[in-house]
């Protein structure tokens, strides 16, 4: 599974143009929802004209390009009044120049930054083991009642007896239609450690998908599973309302690999 990972990023590597991406667009205080659905509008009518270049599309394309644009202008002024009337003498230069970077969309929100006992943590490394340790923490089986802890404390030294003759049906091997159904419906999501992602199985030759398949097989018989499949990424978001400054008000999003999730 490894070599085959390793083969499958590099046709990747050579085939696809690869870029680090673009950072999250700040919020404007002008977008409305009426802007927003005017986006909608105009993306909706963008794909429909890229399918099928029809003279109809093309004039429709055009109808909501010009119809966002004055959404997005009469929402800015309205945002820009709304804003001045609200300033007196008591407003700070500092203030006016904030709300003015916001509605031009640059970034001027302050960076989130962890407390340990009071102090703030500079150091990266130190940032990812204060979250890592309150996750462990949050999820921890001390957390329990004592009364289900001790229930469970019985339940997991009892012996289980299960005699299998491997004949069950969940115990056969996989059928290439099953492995071409998973990958089918497999929903987007961001890739783990591995760097594979559902689009790069989704693309994958015949000979290739029978080479997946017998690999699957092995790891179902055999319960033998691959070291990367493993690892993961673990991205703190922070829970809206709270402070950030607290690793306990982060929720942990898990990234696991595609290949084991397709399994």
């Amino acid at each position: 599974m490894e070599q085959f990972t390793s083969k499958l990023l590099d046709a990747a590597r050579s085939s696809i143009r690869f870029h680090k991406g673009t950072k999250n667009k700040t919020r404007v205080p002008w977008f409305t929802q009426e802007c927003r659905q005017a986006l909608l509008e105009r993306k909706k009518a963008q794909r429909k004209y890229f399918k099928m270049s029809s003279f109809e599309n093309f004039v429709n394309l055009k109808k909501q390009k010009a119809k966002a644009k004055f959404v997005f202008k009469n929402s800015k002024k309205q945002s820009w009044k709304t804003y001045v009337s609200s300033l007196n003498y008591n407003t700070s230069s500092k203030t006016v120049w904030k709300k003015i970077r916001k509605i031009q969309g640059k970034n001027c929100a302050p960076s989130c930054h962890l407390k340990k006992d009071g102090q703030i943590i500079s150091n990266l490394k130190d940032y990812a083991v204060h979250l890592a340790e309150t996750f462990s923490n949050n999820t921890s089986s001390e957390n329990y009642a004592k009364k289900f802890q001790q229930t469970k404390q019985r339940g997991e030294k009892q012996n289980l007896i299960f005699l299998s003759e491997d004949n069950e049906p969940y115990n056969i091997l996989f059928l290439m239609a099953e492995l071409k159904n998973s990958i089918v419906k497999s929903s987007e999501s961001a890739a783990s450690p591995d760097d594979v992602y559902y689009q790069f199985l989704r693309h994958l030759p015949e000979s290739c998908l029978h080479t997946l398949l017998k690999l699957f097989n092995n790891i179902w018989t055999t319960g033998d599973i691959p070291p990367s499949w493993r690892e993961a990424s673990v991205v703190p978001i922070p829970k809206p309302g709270k402070d950030p400054s607290h690793p306990s008000n982060y929720r942990p999003i898990v990234l696991t690999s595609c290949l084991c999730k397709a399994l």
